[in-house]
């Protein structure tokens, strides 16, 4: 009954191990960093126990002399999980690649006995690159790190012979001995360091593109529309040029999607954010800011900006006015639809403010729909 019970034992201290301190975060990121410090610190004692192992049936007394340099070294990775249990995630992070720089260190200098200024270089970059630089400062961390495998590899490859305690040991096992602890070393940096910060930033730009682009279509959304507004207000002010808003609503949009289904009106409202990218320069941005409303900030504008907004809002009505194939979105092959669209113009008045432009976009194009729709509104000038 008791050996029965021994797997199941070991699955659950094992799952126990790596799921360590998982349940006490919210965050995404945080919870993938956490299980993959886990995974690291689970990796890092098996290799560790498993080279103490072979030290302590070793027939040669330098490899039992290096099992009480190891020994010791085993309870910092049960302390990662520890810490992430107690939600201390930063320190199990800096625990695990300190303990991991500090294996190396000590075998470098147990097997290179010879090249003692070179081990405590190396162990100072180890310990001040894998420590004391926060996440935050990822360009001096990083460095450091490129230190710390350069200096391993120099003292492994440019010293001429191992310490005299290895003298007995076969030279094939000592090669063997000094491969293991830089792949253990850096296969756990790279673990931790680089894979974790890499997903964190992936995560992160991942975030910001979700909170400034429309889920649907791909382009701005009116969050992003405001920030763009914003430094184009800044920028108008400082270089003089002009700034106007394109406040756009598409005709017939409903009877499409109450006729053929959301899964057809998705396809319309895509292809319009298509038409109107392509319509657009490098320096213009257009936004999706409503279920079928669209907006486009047009700016750097050096000439007539009324005249080439105007200009450009009617590129839009015909762009936006050619037939939209639904077909391929509700398996009906061909079947084509057709939607127009109404739009307000608002150019940028003195010290006038990014809401007051958008707002008075708005009412220009509730006016083009009152006045027959398909056609463009210009807003009254803003008063000073």
């Amino acid at each position: 009954m008791i050996a029965h019970d021994r797997g199941p034992r070991a699955r659950s201290r094992l799952s126990g191990w790596l799921g360590a301190g998982l349940a006490r975060s919210l965050d995404p990121s945080e919870r993938r960093k956490i299980a993959i410090a886990n995974a690291a610190s689970l990796a890092a004692f098996v290799t560790v126990a498993a080279l103490s192992l072979y030290y302590a049936f070793s027939p040669y007394e330098a490899l039992r002399r290096a099992l009480l340099l190891q020994l010791p070294l085993l309870p910092i990775y049960v302390c990662v999980p520890w810490l992430h249990a107690r939600e201390r995630a930063a320190w199990a992070r800096r625990l695990l690649l300190a303990g991991t720089a500090l294996v190396t260190a000590l075998g470098v200098h147990f097997v290179f006995g010879a090249a003692i200024k070179l081990q405590v270089i190396y162990a100072v970059i180890a310990v001040a690159a894998l420590v004391i630089y926060p996440a935050e400062q990822r360009r001096e961390r990083n460095a450091l790190v490129a230190a710390l495998v350069a200096g391993f590899a120099y003292v492994s490859l440019a010293t001429p012979a191992p310490s005299a305690l290895f003298a007995e040991v076969p030279a094939h096992v000592v090669r063997l001995l000094s491969a293991a602890f830089p792949t253990v070393v850096i296969a756990v940096i790279w673990i931790v360091v680089v894979v974790t910060e890499g997903q964190a930033e992936a995560n992160e730009v991942r975030l910001e593109r979700q909170s400034t682009r429309d889920a649907l279509t791909g382009i701005a959304n009116r969050r992003a529309l405001a920030q763009e507004l914003e430094h184009a207000i800044r920028h108008a002010r400082r270089y003089g040029d002009g700034v106007a808003v394109l406040y756009l609503d598409l005709d017939g949009f409903k009877a499409v999607n109450d006729l053929h289904g959301h899964a057809a009106g998705d396809a319309v409202l895509i292809e319009v954010a298509a038409r109107l990218t392509r319509l657009l320069r490098p320096t213009d941005l257009a936004a999706r800011v409503g279920g079928d409303e669209f907006c486009v900030l047009v700016s750097c504008l050096e000439g007539d900006a009324t005249s080439e907004s105007v200009a450009l809002a009617e590129a839009a009505i015909a762009a936006l006015g050619a037939p939209y194939d639904i077909g391929a979105a509700i398996g009906v092959s061909g079947l084509e639809v057709s939607c127009g669209s109404s739009v307000g113009v608002a150019v940028l008045g003195k010290g006038e403010s990014a809401e007051t432009i958008l707002s008075r976009a708005d009412e220009a194009m509730y006016a083009a729909k009152s006045a027959g729709k398909g056609r463009v509104a210009l807003a009254p000038a803003a008063s000073a």
